[in-house]
């Protein structure tokens, strides 16, 4: 027997139908995109973890820490201004979220743009001043910028916190 193909929006509705009959909103499948793709970052495959966060948002676009997390995919992979983007938009949907300003920060570093790159590692701190990794940061943009000693004291900090940073 051949099914009959369906339209767009006999799609769409066959699809919300099964993730009511399964008991899923549309919050819960963005959570499963968003763990998927946190699995992936954590195995180093960033661009599948991007993909995922890109569904994780489509379905969920309020969630700051999926832009957090796919800003830190986009570092690794060298996409700085996407990664400048996906903070921003952390930081309109969370201005207390300290990885979204530490993650802008590192993106404005790779570009060169050091004072914008301290502003926004002053702001992370600031948050949230248990944040070893924007201590580091911060030191390599205070030493590009002409002050050494500010750095090694945000390299000390930075260690204290982890030692996996010495």
């Amino acid at each position: 027997m051949k099914l009959p193909r369906l339209g767009l929006l006999a799609t769409v509705l066959v699809a919300t139908l099964f993730s009511m009959a399964c008991g899923l909103s549309h919050s819960k499948w963005a959570d499963i995109h968003y763990s998927n793709g946190y699995g992936f970052s954590k195995q180093g495959l960033y661009e599948q973890a991007i993909k995922e966060y890109d569904k994780a948002i489509e379905l969920n676009p309020t969630l700051a820490k999926t832009y957090v997390n796919r800003a830190a995919a986009y570092l690794q992979l060298g996409q700085f201004q996407q990664a400048i983007q996906d903070s921003d938009k952390a930081i309109q949907l969370d201005p207390a979220h300290a990885l979204g300003y530490a993650n802008r920060g590192r993106a404005y570093l790779e570009l060169g743009q050091l004072q914008q790159a301290i502003q926004d590692l002053d702001k992370a701190i600031e948050i949230a001043p248990t944040q070893s990794g924007a201590y580091y940061i911060r030191g390599i943009a205070l030493q590009g910028f002409g002050q050494p000693e500010l750095a090694k004291q945000d390299r000390t900090r930075a260690c204290e916190l982890n030692r996996k940073l010495c």
